[in-house]
Parts: structure tokens; sequence; C-alpha cells
């Protein structure tokens, strides 16, 4: 049911389009599209609110070591990064880590943001934007050339 409200989202500006997404939540609050959505169109305007959006997209794919420290990170510059903790498979959670990434770079946050960036990569090494974001930060990564 929340895809068509998520449908009707896509492409509009920002003020509609978050009105859209908004509803999305309202039908569905366990989805967790709406938010990540959002997150990315507020990242350089709203970006507290932007970081509290992501972070509950990323609760709301369910329970993940990677998702909850890069969850904590954006929520708290100082929370740690755990060197043993990788990602799981998945070219959506990828997805999500690099808007991650993205969002904590312009904090400036550049070790959370190599470290999303870095789970990105690991995540789904098929992912070129991922790839390269990591190499943009210089994050050593397996990944095709």
């Amino acid at each position: 049911l929340a895809n068509v409200p998520l449908g009707r989202a896509a492409g509009l500006p920002h003020g509609t389009a978050l009105w859209w997404l908004g509803l999305a939540e309202r039908v569905d609050p366990s989805d967790w599209r709406p938010y990540a959505m959002a997150a990315s169109m507020l990242k350089y305007e709203q970006p507290r609110r932007a970081h509290t959006l992501l972070s509950q997209a990323l609760s709301l794919r369910g329970a993940d070591s990677a998702r909850s420290v890069i969850t904590g990170r954006l929520q708290d510059p100082a929370a740690p990064l755990p060197a043993d903790v990788h990602a799981t498979h998945s070219a959506l959670d990828s997805e999500l880590f690099v808007e991650a990434s993205e969002q904590l770079q312009a904090q400036p946050d550049l070790d959370g943001a190599m470290y999303a960036a870095r789970l990105a990569a690991e995540a789904d090494a098929a992912n070129a934007e991922a790839c390269a974001r990591a190499r943009e930060l210089r994050v050593s990564v397996a990944c095709p050339s």
C-alpha cells in the first residue's frame, strides 16, 4: 500500500515529495524506504533530520551490527567504529551505507564517512557507486576495477 505514495514522490519537488513520503510513513511505519528517500532529500538542507531519518531506515531494515554502528555514528559523531564489524551482502544496505557515508562526510566526520564507505563496498562490491565512494575516500576495499 505504501508503494502508491512512494511512486508519487519520485521526481517531484522536495516539498511535495516529502508530503507523499510522510503519507507513505503513516501508511506503513515499518517500511524503511520513505525514511531513506526523505533522508536523501534533506541531507544538505536539514542534516540533523536527515541523520535521524536515515538512522530510522537502517533500524527498520532489521538488527545487524553494521547497521547499528552506522545508526549510532549518525546520531553521535563520537560513537565507536569497531574494526571487527563487517557488512553482510545486501545491495539495499550498500545503497544506504553510501548515503550514510555522504551524510557523515558533510558533518564533517571523515572517519565515519570512510567506515560507511567500506561497509557499502563490502555489502555489494558490484555497486559501482559504493566502490567509487570508497576509492574517493581512499578506503582499501576489494572492488572490481
